[in-house]
């Protein structure tokens, strides 16, 4: 890192970050963080913008953790869109921008990121950014949970039992609850038993 090299700096911090060779040392993570996003290495802009939304090695700053998710995300770091649209649709670290938040989740979901893909459904049930669409949620629900998100397997299987977006389907929501049950969803196992 000494000799000008930002991918040095990226890889000291991270050791840093995550104590591996040594004692935690958040702090000077920031700093190598820091370092390597000014010369543009976008998994060290989003890595030191989870350590300002976190507040971990000091302060917390969600609004430069936003900056540096944006930047992230504009240089094709899908999980950087997916923290950048949650801050958005809470309104962290500045204005609340539900319609953006929906772009970017859809984006990162396109991607393959399957959290992206269960805000994006939670979204579409609530009508958030867009209109409400119970049958692509359900269908982002069923993708997100065969990931094995087992928030979205007891999302699914409220839908197929309820009838949301779908035929209702009691035995196939049998299936979801099971999914969220091994995901340690204790309102899905009690569901079950």
């Amino acid at each position: 890192c000494d000799g000008g090299q930002a991918g040095g700096c990226f890889s000291l911090a991270f050791m840093l970050a995550e104590g591996q060779g040594g004692p935690i040392d958040q702090v000077r993570a920031r700093d190598l963080y820091r370092t390597a996003c000014q010369a543009d290495l976008k998994n060290a802009c989003y890595n030191l913008g989870l350590l300002l939304a976190n507040g971990e090695g000091g302060a917390a700053d969600k609004p430069q953790a936003r900056t540096l998710f944006q930047s992230a995300c504009e240089k094709g770091h899908v999980s950087a869109c997916s923290n950048l649209a949650r801050m958005l649709m809470r309104g962290d670290g500045g204005a609340q921008d539900a319609a953006e938040a929906m772009s970017l989740n859809a984006k990162a979901c396109e991607s393959d990121h399957m959290a992206a893909c269960f805000q994006l459904a939670t979204m579409l049930i609530d009508g958030r950014g867009t209109g409400r669409d119970e049958p692509r949620a359900r269908e982002l629900f069923e993708r997100a949970c065969a990931a094995r998100n087992a928030q979205a397997c007891i999302n699914m299987a409220v839908m197929l039992e309820q009838g949301h977006g779908g035929a209702r389907d009691e035995a196939r929501a049998k299936l979801f609850y099971d999914g969220a049950c091994q995901g340690a969803i204790e309102t899905a196992c009690g569901i079950l038993a």
